[in-house]
């Protein structure tokens, strides 16, 4: 009988890709992408070696990712979602041209 529900590496990949993708939309690496939302500069590298992680970890990225997709739609108009390869070596350098640089305001 087939699950309706995801596998264990779509969740992953899903986490894998959609950090990568804020991590370029944002200009930073990776793991300070890791390190704003869970405050942990290794978790993507150790999901990306194969390691475990928790359901609540995979929800905080993907929810932190969510609201700051959110921000970005805002203050640019749209987002397009980029795709990002996986190796299963680890994260790829998304070297993904962005069509429009968002400019940080000071504050």
């Amino acid at each position: 009988m087939l699950s309706h529900y995801p596998r264990a590496d779509q969740i992953r990949d899903a986490l894998l890709t959609n950090t990568a993708a804020m991590a370029v939309l944002m200009g930073l690496p990776v793991s300070a992408v890791s390190k704003m939302a869970l405050n942990d500069t290794s978790f993507i590298h150790k999901v990306a070696q194969g390691g475990n992680f928790t359901i609540e970890s995979y929800d905080r990225m993907m929810s932190w990712i969510d609201k700051r997709m959110a921000l970005y739609e805002r203050q640019i108009g749209f987002v397009k979602r980029l795709k990002v390869e996986n190796s299963g070596r680890g994260v790829k350098d998304a070297s993904v041209p962005i069509h429009k640089r968002v400019r940080r305001k000071r504050i």
